[in-house]
């Protein structure tokens, strides 16, 4: 399932972790896989631009907010797309960004979320699984944090509960949306033609990172 190719974030996990540390490890897995998407990001910039200097990172780097700097690669390509020869990369360009801005409303979820424990007594436990269930053997999810108006409803219910799985899945996607950078990247510095951006083609990095 490619998480990435739609708006609707992964399920609620049905099963937490008995040991937190795995939610740990994972969201650190998470973060890690995401800054790589960002310095290919910043690469791309930097490709576009067609600046052989330091100037177009520092220039990327100076936006503070992920819509930020995806809106400024956005017209970036259009100026380096200006005509129809190269549509193809355009294209191409749009698909990964549209991919980008769902990958990071996935990252703030990760980062800004919180490690529950859900007991049979606890706050969480009703809210979770409801009033009559009991609470899964295994207890632990990261869910979204209380103070976060916009990913809590008015019951203070958690918008998402994930285990360390689903967040180990969207690490994993986010190392396949760096791979997909990269390889746009490369075409672009190896001036390939602009009808090698095909758009149905699905890139992947050849390693782990």
């Amino acid at each position: 399932m490619d998480i990435l190719a739609t708006d609707t974030p992964p399920p609620n996990s049905t099963e937490g972790d008995a040991d937190r540390n795995h939610i740990f490890l994972a969201v650190g897995h998470a973060c890690h896989r995401w800054e790589v998407v960002e310095s290919s990001l910043a690469q791309m910039f930097v490709l576009l631009v067609e600046s052989p200097t330091v100037a177009g990172l520092k220039a990327y780097g100076s936006v503070p907010s992920t819509n930020g700097r995806v809106e400024m690669l956005r017209q970036t390509a259009k100026a380096y797309c200006f005509n129809n020869e190269r549509e193809p990369v355009l294209a191409r360009v749009r698909q990964l960004l549209d991919r980008v801005r769902r990958g990071a409303g996935l990252r703030n979820k990760v980062v800004h979320g919180v490690v529950a424990h859900v007991t049979d007594s606890n706050f969480y436990r009703t809210q979770l699984c409801g009033p009559d269930e009991k609470a899964p053997a295994a207890r632990h999810f990261l869910i979204s944090a209380s103070y976060n108006s916009r990913a809590v409803g008015l019951l203070m219910n958690p918008s998402y509960a994930w285990n360390s799985e689903t967040v180990n899945t969207i690490a994993d996607a986010f190392h396949q949306l760096a791979g997909e950078l990269v390889e746009f990247n490369i075409r672009v510095l190896q001036g390939l033609s602009p009808s090698q951006f095909d758009t149905t083609t699905c890139f992947a990095m050849s390693s782990k990172s």
